[in-house]
């Protein structure tokens, strides 16, 4: 009866042992789980923040491409304006050219 009592015991001290591990085991996995997430969740935060400042560079550089398409407009009235008043100079002159040989 006492090496049943003993090896009960033992059993009863080993499952508890194994019980523990098992326990600790569960943690040690919980808690790299948690930290898996964590880092996963900061990447995420990362990224979006990333792609925040990706999207306001994009928008700032429409803004400024907008404003160089303006102003290549403008240029371009302005070359054309001074072409159609360069060409009625010309004919000006020509038609003073015509007036003083009549």
């Amino acid at each position: 009866l006492i090496e049943v009592k003993t090896r009960l015991q033992r059993l009863t001290l080993e499952r508890a042992t194994w019980e523990q591990r098992l326990t600790l085991e569960k943690m040690q996995v919980e808690t790299e789980k948690a930290t898996e997430v964590n880092q996963v969740e900061r990447s995420k935060l990362d990224l979006q923040m990333r792609l925040q400042a990706a999207e306001a560079q994009a928008r700032h550089l429409a803004a400024q491409l907008t404003s160089l398409d303006a102003r290549v407009a403008e240029e371009r009235q302005q070359g054309e304006a001074e072409r159609q008043g360069h060409k009625i100079a010309l004919l000006e002159e020509r038609l003073l050219a015509e007036k003083q040989k009549h």
